[in-house]
């Protein structure tokens, strides 16, 4: 996948990069991606209370208690800015999501997606954020007592799936 894109370091050095423009192979603009550190930058410090308040009132619990604990302990942040290429692209290349597993897949850590959700850091909605009228089989895991993780899958357009998942049942055959 790398090979249809160019990345151009913006601020910071190779090994220490803070910004980076991700072009198509075409030249067009794909997305941005920053990278924030835990120190004395604000930014940071907002981009953390920004998720903690988007889980305020979010379930299911024992994954919100997760997420805040996991941001707790982070040190790093790679944000994501999408460009024009990225949602006028001709199928031909990977779609925003693909470009974020695949930085998680290098960086590790957990992933969020404004208006979606939460991952765990093996990928799968730990905390939902879909709006009402969102549609699609979603991979989905809820923590067990034992700090392990359940795992399947649920119709984000069927209520009954979202009311489960939020009290802490798996409505659709686990996975595991």
């Amino acid at each position: 996948m790398c090979r249809q894109f160019a990345f151009l370091l913006e601020a910071g050095t190779d090994e220490r990069w803070d910004d980076l423009s991700v072009t198509t192979a075409a030249g067009k603009e794909f997305c941005v991606l920053d990278r924030i550190e835990r120190d004395e930058d604000s930014l940071f410090t907002e981009e953390i209370d920004e998720q903690l308040e988007l889980i305020e009132r979010a379930k299911p619990e024992p994954g919100v208690d997760w997420v805040r604990d996991y941001l707790a302990q982070t040190n790093t942040i790679y944000a994501t800015r999408y460009l024009s290429a990225a949602f006028n692209a001709d199928g031909d290349l990977p779609g925003p999501a693909d470009i974020l597993w695949s930085i998680a897949g290098i960086v590790g850590g957990i992933l969020q997606a404004d208006g979606e959700s939460i991952s765990n850091e093996e990928g799968y909605a730990v905390v939902l954020q879909f709006a009402d009228d969102a549609v699609g089989e979603w991979p989905v895991a809820l923590l067990q007592p034992d700090g392990t993780w359940k795992t399947g899958k649920i119709e984000l357009g069927d209520a009954s799936h979202i009311a489960a998942f939020e009290s802490g049942l798996l409505p659709v055959t686990a996975l595991d």
